[in-house]
């Protein structure tokens, strides 16, 4: 049996989304926020295979997951109280992140080539973004705040957006 990589990820994925699903009555909005990232990541999963099947590229869905994955993060963070003290910064974070992508897809004049330097600042803000909610958080939580999901979804997100980054800017 010869089980491909990209399908793997798309059964991993909706296994953790069926997973969300079924208890998600029970969660708050953080939580079913993050399952609506795993709907999303399996959507776009997906239709990138497909895409690739019928043309042999997925340059544009990947172009468009840079500003819709960071849109859906973004949020996550907003609904953790990152930006509580300052709710204008969610809203000026959003827009930096739409002009860079925009500026770069005017300077290459294409869609359908890779947006490596949006894709690289996206992931630093988000990892900027994960290392200041897990900073708040630290200051803020009782107990173990290691086992929390809160904090596993950070340092997710601070491990492969760091990657990300570096593969983005440095290639």
């Amino acid at each position: 049996m010869n089980i491909n990589i990209d399908y793997l990820e798309l059964i991993i994925l909706l296994i953790a989304l069926l997973i969300g699903l079924l208890k998600f009555s029970k969660l708050d909005l953080s939580n079913k926020t993050f399952v609506l990232y795993i709907a999303f990541c399996l959507f776009i999963n997906f239709t990138s295979l497909l895409a690739i099947k019928l043309f042999q590229n997925n340059i544009l869905i990947v172009n468009a997951c840079i500003l819709l994955d960071f849109f859906i993060l973004n949020y996550l963070f907003k609904t953790w109280n990152l930006y509580y003290k300052n709710p204008k910064l969610y809203l000026f974070v959003n827009i930096l992140i739409t002009v860079f992508f925009l500026a770069e897809s005017i300077l290459n004049h294409n869609l359908f080539v890779l947006n490596s330097y949006s894709r690289g600042f996206r992931s630093f803000v988000l990892v900027i973004l994960s290392i200041q909610q897990i900073n708040n958080a630290l200051f803020k939580e009782t107990g173990t705040f290691f086992l929390k999901p809160q904090f596993l979804v950070c340092i997710g997100l601070i491990i492969t957006h760091t990657f990300t980054c570096f593969i983005s800017l440095f290639l």
